[in-house]
């Protein structure tokens, strides 16, 4: 099939890589997720993995409302630039708190760690990123709209890394075409509430 695309709203992430829950006390810090003092910065403002989870109403775009989780993370090697909506992988095949846009990067946990940048982003810099819940797109205008995907997303299907029109992207987890090289584990790492176009 060729490649595709599905409106964020219709994608609910599940954090089933990153360590760590998110922070009981810890909410949307003041100047929002794309704050100059804290997101797109060269020295971590935040400790690198903290978690933030909070509620969002959903008012202006197609998905419901419900709880969204957003992670702090360090860019690593970048595969193409990082814009708004990039589909994220951990580094490399071994633990890591940074992420890629790489589709040569990654190894056997790819199918399960990914995240998805709120804005473009630096080489090498720090900031946050969508990883689990409803996109919180009323909050973060650059998660508003299309994410790619690899044309064989149907409704209440797993998702999974892919590679999509030179992007990263996200496919149905039993398509075995993936982003970089994983093994047959295949959990996914969202829900697709509706086909992709």
């Amino acid at each position: 099939m060729a490649d595709s695309t599905i409106d964020s709203s219709l994608v609910i992430l599940k954090d089933n890589y990153w360590p760590g829950a998110p922070l009981p006390n810890f909410g949307k810090p003041k100047d929002g997720w794309t704050g100059s003092s804290h997101h797109n910065v060269a020295t971590a403002a935040f400790k690198v993995g903290t978690k933030v989870q909070q509620y969002h109403e959903n008012a202006n775009s197609l998905g419901k409302p419900g709880w969204y989780e957003m992670i702090y993370l360090q860019v690593g090697t970048q595969g193409d630039t990082v814009a708004a909506k990039s589909l994220m992988i951990p580094e490399d095949a071994t633990f890591t708190m940074q992420v890629t846009n790489n589709a040569a990067a990654g190894g056997a946990i790819l199918g399960t760690g990914g995240v998805y940048a709120i804005s473009a982003m630096t080489n090498a810099y720090y900031g946050w990123f969508w990883s689990g819940g409803v996109a919180p797109t009323d909050e973060i205008a650059g998660l508003d709209g299309n994410l790619y995907t690899d044309g064989n997303v149907a409704a209440g299907s797993g998702v999974d890394c892919k590679a999509a029109a030179g992007t990263s992207g996200v496919g149905t987890v039993a398509n075995e075409a993936v982003l970089g090289v994983r093994t047959t584990l295949k959990q996914g790492f969202g829900t697709a509430q509706a086909a992709d176009a």
